[in-house]
């Protein structure tokens, strides 16, 4: 009775370890793609990093990432950028800590609004609705079918309501021909550029400025591209405003007029928070060819 046991196990065993290996399977394989926080393509400013911290500067970095380019300053540079800052199907509100004024745009006046007031604007599809409030009580108001601009006039600053920021010279508000209607700061280049939110204070100066040579050659590019509304928009750099950044003010004025070019030309200088080891070709994310 034992020996038919275990014959009968061992059949069993066999049997088993052969179902398991035949007949053959074929594999299955699993391909993963991606790579970190961002598109991926051109400078990893995680990266960038960390060559400043190992004694890089901008020249050198810029040149590991972007190859077969130039890096030095170059006159003829555009000095004003216009950078969409806000959009929406509601009012765009302003205010300011002085004294403002609202003009169309064929430099028509339309309104001094005084400290402590509120400017609203809305385009309903046609025309602009004006409006000026005090402690919540309409005692303006107004219809125009051009667009205006916003200029401090008195105040040092035009505060944007809708994202609680602050904005040096003027802000244009239009509509692109939707329903929306758009807020587009056009300011100094340089002060553009020193409002850049794009990585902290605490960052080494010599990434602070490898990112304002980028970020101002990516700007110069898209201002010679001659849109129609802006040259620029939040998706593209990450634009804040009025901000006490005294290094990154520093790393600007030290590299003035500093850009990034191949052939003579502004690259399209585009960075990411971080790669995850591999650089995206530019083609893969948003086509062309190169």
């Amino acid at each position: 009775m034992a020996i038919i046991l275990s014959l009968v196990f061992t059949y069993a065993f066999l049997a088993v370890i052969f179902t398991a290996v035949s007949p053959a399977q074929a594999e299955t394989y699993y391909t993963f793609t991606g790579g970190g926080h961002g598109h991926g393509a051109g400078m990893s400013m995680a990266g960038v990093s960390r060559l400043a911290k190992a004694g890089r500067d901008y020249p050198k970095i810029i040149k590991y990432y972007y190859k077969g380019v130039s890096v030095g300053r170059k006159g003829g540079l555009p000095s004003q950028i216009r950078a969409a800052v806000h959009s929406t199907k509601g009012s765009l509100s302003f205010s300011a800590d002085n004294h403002f004024r609202v003009y169309n745009t064929r430099n028509r006046y339309q309104r001094t609004v005084n400290k402590g007031d509120i400017f609203s604007v809305r385009f309903t599809g046609s025309r602009y609705n004006l409006r000026v409030t005090r402690k919540g009580k309409t005692i303006w108001y107004k219809t125009s079918p051009l667009s205006l601009i916003i200029k401090p006039w008195k105040a040092s600053y035009l505060k944007l309501r809708n994202k609680n920021r602050r904005y040096k010279g003027n802000i244009y508000a239009r509509s692109t021909g939707t329903s929306a209607i758009w807020a587009i700061n056009k300011l100094p280049l340089s002060t553009y550029l020193k409002g850049l939110g794009e990585e902290p204070e605490s960052w080494p100066i010599k990434g602070l400025r490898t990112l304002a040579v980028a970020s101002r050659t990516y700007a110069v590019q898209k201002i010679q591209k001659k849109s129609a509304h802006y040259d620029i928009n939040q998706s593209q750099q990450f634009y804040v405003g009025i901000r006490k950044a005294p290094r990154m003010a520093y790393a600007v004025n030290s590299t003035r007029k500093a850009i990034i070019t191949y052939k003579g030309k502004p690259i399209i200088a585009a960075y990411s928070a971080n790669s995850g080891g591999y650089v995206a070709d530019f083609r893969t994310l948003w086509g062309g060819k190169g």
